[in-house]
């Protein structure tokens, strides 16, 4: 999703909403502040609230926003700095959103797997890359005069996290079911894993 971001609005910011280079900087930079900011405010919630629970929220904001984001490119928005706002701000409340999604995400995706971090870090940022230019490449076929088709290439990546947090949330509760079921045979190893999971 943020790499569909990061090809996608460039062309578009400088060339049909005549962004000078400093602006587009300063866009940028904006979101990179937005997604570093709610990565500290997320671990300061992670204190007080699961992880799943942060990550649930985050994620069904982010779709709900990129439907948001759809529509604002049908409606007529006033061709000044209200309407590029406007248009702009969903992107920037879906980065946000991912401040909050990446690190509980690793947290996920790394807690089975002490003894092989290594090997599942490594996988991960593989997948994430491989992703990132699957995605690029699609958004180089899309026409690039029209923030419509950022629009839908940030909604299919965040469709796709959506669907994987559904995944996610029922494959937990199999995992955390058959934890308990070893912990009542008196294995309590599983316990601290169990905690993290939820």
């Amino acid at each position: 999703m943020i790499f569909a971001y990061l090809s996608g609005t460039p062309d578009i910011l400088s060339n049909i909403m005549h962004f000078s280079k400093l602006q587009l900087a300063l866009w940028f930079g904006i979101n990179s502040l937005v997604i570093a900011g709610c990565n500290q405010i997320n671990g300061i919630l992670i204190n007080r609230y699961k992880p799943g629970k942060i990550t649930n929220i985050a994620i069904n904001v982010s779709m709900l926003i990129s439907i948001l984001f759809i529509i604002l490119c049908f409606l007529p928005l006033p061709n000044n700095w209200f309407g590029i706002v406007l248009l702009c701000s969903p992107i920037v409340i879906i980065m946000g959103c991912l401040g909050f999604i990446f690190p509980n995400c690793t947290i996920f995706a790394f807690t089975l797997h002490g003894r092989k971090i290594g090997s599942a870090s490594a996988l991960l940022g593989t997948l994430q890359f491989i992703l990132g230019a699957i995605s690029s490449w699609m958004m180089g076929l899309m026409p690039q005069d029209n923030m419509l088709y950022v629009a839908i290439g940030v909604f299919i990546g965040v469709l796709g996290y959506f669907l994987f947090n559904i995944w996610r949330n029922y494959a937990t509760q199999k995992i955390i079911a058959k934890m308990q079921l070893r912990i009542q045979k008196g294995n309590n190893n599983f316990r601290h894993l169990i905690k993290d999971l939820k």
